[in-house]
Parts: structure tokens; C-alpha cells; sequence
């Protein structure tokens, strides 16, 4: 039983002529045998092309989007320098430059939108209070307001008549029908009771001055002294704050306006 001769592992070796110096020629080519070169199929001496080459360090490697050979795609410069790609272009296509167009719109309303405001609390809000800038006039509102307040809730029951002429010559034509109710209920009950009101201002602030009116808010305390009906005399007191709107009329503050605060 013959023994099956082995195939040398260095690849397809060709036959020796005999009498034929064997030459560097005949020897197989390592790159021809070895992987990225071309093979011999034995059974049919066609040559069979190989799998490509690999390169050493290549193997298991899994490119990536992103990764270093994206940017051998990259456009380069004459020098072959890569260029780095701008994060910030112009818009390529119809739909980013609308969007561009309603960003810039939105911007322009929202500035357009502070300016407006801007323009109307510098001008119109508390730089246009005469109260905050205008000392002199502050005080001759406050100073007035308050000699008006304190005549209008001042009375003495003998002496009703001046009282509400006082009353009148401070308040505008506006306020009179109601002095009118206010006063109409003290002609009746002080002469009763005889009564004598004293009115008094601990505090007051002008809260603002536009042009001709002035808003000021006010503490009013009334002393009140009374006896009825021949009895012992009484004493008591009230308070209030008010919030009085004021008007320059006949060249003073006059009250044009009275409401609880």
C-alpha cells in the first residue's frame, strides 16, 4: 500500500527539467502564494485572483460615520491641508431660509415690542409724575388737598352756614352733589346734638401729578364733641383713610373726588 506523497506547504512548485539548473526565476513568488497575490488552481491551472490584501492593524476594524475617513473625503486645500467644514452656513434651501425669515421677523417684533415699552414708562409712566419731580408743586398739592380735606369734615353746629361755604370753596362743581348728600345729613343732626367736629390730617402723601389733577391719599381723624338733650358733654373720635382726587381749578387744588382706601 503506497503512502500518498505530501504537497510541500511553499506553494504549487514547478517541475525540474532534467539537466536544467534550477534558477531564481523558477522559485515560487511569496506574494504570488501569500494572501492579496494570485493563486494557481491545481485542478484546472487557471489563475484564481485572491481576497484583497489587508493591511496590518486593519483587521477587526469597523469604520464608522464620522470617523477619520469621513475627513479624507473632506475637500482639501492646494496644499492637500482638509478643510474644516463651517458650523455655520448659509441656508441651502428654500425651507431654512423661510425659517430664517420668521426668526428675524419674531426678532424685530420683540424689539419693536420693548422699545414701545421702553418709550412708555420713561415718558409716559413715572418720568411724566410731577410728583417725583417737582418739589414745589408736590407741596402746594399736598398743603392744599389737606386744608380741603379738613373743612369738609369740619363743622361747629352754631356755626353750620360758614362751614359749608368753607366746604364749597374747596371742592369742584363735579363733587357737589355729593357734599351735598354728606353735609345735608349734618344740618339736620348737629344743631340735635350739638355737635362740633374737628377734623385733622397725621398723614398724607401725593401719590401723583398729571397736569391739572393730583391723587393723594390721605389720614383723617375727627375729633367729635357733642351733648343731647341738656345730658353730660361726650367726646369720641374716628378715622379714616381716603383716597381724594384733586383738580387745579381757579388757580388752587380742589377736590374733585373722594373714595375710601
Amino acid at each position: 500500500m503506497s503512502t500518498p506523497r505530501r504537497r510541500p506547504a511553499g506553494g504549487i512548485r514547478r517541475p525540474q527539467v532534467a539537466g536544467r539548473p534550477r534558477t531564481r526565476a523558477d522559485e515560487p513568488d511569496e506574494e504570488e502564494t501569500g494572501t492579496g497575490g494570485v493563486a494557481l488552481d491545481e485542478r484546472s491551472g487557471d489563475a484564481v485572483p485572491s481576497a484583497a490584501p489587508v493591511r496590518s492593524g486593519d483587521a477587526g476594524r469597523t469604520d464608522a460615520p464620522g470617523t477619520d475617513d469621513d475627513a479624507d473625503d473632506a475637500p482639501a486645500d492646494a496644499d492637500g491641508t482638509p478643510r474644516r467644514r463651517s458650523l455655520l452656513s448659509a441656508p441651502t434651501t428654500r425651507r431654512a431660509t423661510g425659517l430664517l425669515l420668521a426668526v428675524t421677523v419674531l426678532l424685530v417684533a420683540a424689539a419693536a415690542f420693548f422699545g414701545a415699552e421702553w418709550y412708555r414708562t420713561t415718558f409716559t409712566g413715572s418720568a411724566s409724575n410731577t410728583a417725583l419731580t417737582d418739589v414745589g408743586t408736590t407741596a402746594q398739592v399736598g398743603e392744599q388737598v389737606g386744608e380741603a380735606i379738613t373743612k369738609v369734615y369740619s363743622f361747629d353746629y352754631a356755626r353750620l352756614q360758614q362751614a359749608e361755604d368753607d366746604a364749597r370753596g374747596v371742592i369742584t362743581p363735579g363733587f357737589q352733589p355729593e357734599f351735598d348728600k354728606i353735609f345735608g345729613s349734618v344740618k339736620d343732626l348737629a344743631p340735635q346734638q350739638k355737635a362740633v367736629v374737628t377734623a385733622t390730617i397725621p398723614k398724607l402723601a401725593v401719590a401723583s401729578i398729571d397736569g391739572d389733577r393730583a391723587t393723594v391719599y390721605a389720614f383723617v381723624n375727627q375729633v367729635i364733641r357733642r351733648q343731647a338733650d341738656g345730658g353730660a358733654p361726650q367726646e369720641g373720635s374716628a378715622a379714616a383713610r381716603l383716597r381724594v382726587d384733586a383738580q387745579f381749578v381757579d388757580g388752587r387744588w380742589k377736590i374733585s373726588a373722594m373714595t375710601p382706601a
